[in-house]
């Protein structure tokens, strides 16, 4: 009688264990899904034009496929209109901290341009992420190593195809480029970024250097970056420069868990030499969060816009309703 008591005692805890190790495993290996729709309403207070549109409908996986392999997998039903598969790659960490990856990803370049739509601060993107860094998603492989110590740094390196997203042509020149960011560190974070080689068919350097400043609620984020593009004929230089602040008020309790007023000032210059900054813009917003981790927000901007030589005008008003999971 002891004797089958003691067996059922022993499978029982054997199925316990067996069953902790699978929930230890499933939580360790499956991929982590997310993803963030933004929809919103655009009125041009200029020509009193308006329209509805689903900025973003994207869809991602990550994940470890065993100790030393992880991946990435983000795909955007409705980017500007188009379906378009993003990041695309698998990483190999061979020691801690030290992160291969092979396949299509951004180039690190930017801090505003590396940023995922849902932790956008503003309901359109700066002429830096719009303009400047436009074609700087393609194929290639980045190494990135980072150090978590008392001062943290993260530094990487890139080599890509040069000849854009999902378009594996073959070369003999490719684009290369770098990035360093150090901190935070008593609330500042610096950074840099340079890139240099046949970017999108076009014989192109650029460089870019941020810096951010946080402390409770309040942060100021600033960037600039240069581009210099030699075409057929000539050579041009692009410019464009940001600079923000926005304070994020937070409540324990009720339905809307921050309130975050930002403003902003961008510009952006297609030929330097000209010395005409065109267009300047100036944002106002004010962002309503419905979660302590902003999981879900509505978002009011209003964007008014200064030329020099250009006619147009596109003073626009949007509120924009922001998922994410």
């Amino acid at each position: 009688m002891l004797t089958i008591i003691g067996f059922f005692m022993l499978s029982s805890g054997a199925g316990l264990l067996a069953q902790t190790d699978t929930a230890s495993l499933l939580k360790r290996w499956l991929p982590n899904i997310t993803g963030v729709i933004r929809a919103k309403y655009e009125q041009n207070t200029s020509n009193g034009k308006g329209r509805f549109d689903v900025r973003n409908a994207r869809f991602g996986m990550q994940g470890n496929a065993g100790k030393h392999f992880g991946y990435k997998f983000e795909i955007d039903f409705c980017d500007e209109g188009q379906i378009k598969m993003l990041d695309v790659y698998a990483s190999f960490i061979p020691v801690k901290n030290l992160t291969l990856s092979l396949g299509q990803m951004k180039a690190p370049f930017s801090t505003e341009y590396l940023l995922n739509p849902a932790k956008f601060e503003f309901a359109n993107r700066p002429f830096i992420d719009k303009r400047i860094c436009k074609d700087l998603r393609d194929i290639g492989f980045k190494i990135t190593y980072d150090y978590d110590g008392k001062i943290p740094y993260s530094v990487s390196g890139v080599v890509m195809n040069g000849t854009g997203v999902n378009n594996p042509e073959w070369t003999t020149r490719f684009a290369a480029g770098g990035r360093a960011v150090v901190g935070p560190f008593y609330g500042i974070t610096l950074q840099a970024n340079y890139a240099k080689g046949i970017i999108s068919g076009k014989k192109t350097e650029m460089q870019d250097y941020g810096i951010r400043y946080e402390h409770k609620g309040l942060v100021i984020n600033t960037e600039y970056a240069q581009k210099t593009i030699v075409d057929t004929a000539s050579a041009y230089t692009q410019n464009s420069m940001f600079a923000y602040v926005l304070y994020n008020f937070q409540f324990k309790k009720g339905m809307i868990r921050t309130l975050t007023p930002a403003v902003r000032y961008d510009f952006y210059s297609g030929n330097i030499k000209s010395g005409i900054y065109e267009p300047h813009r100036i944002t106002a917003g004010l962002t309503m969060g419905f979660h302590k981790l902003s999981y879900a927000y509505i978002r009011f901007n209003y964007e008014k816009y200064f030329y020099q030589v250009s006619e147009g005008r596109d003073d626009k008003f949007t509120v924009e309703f922001t998922v994410r999971f």
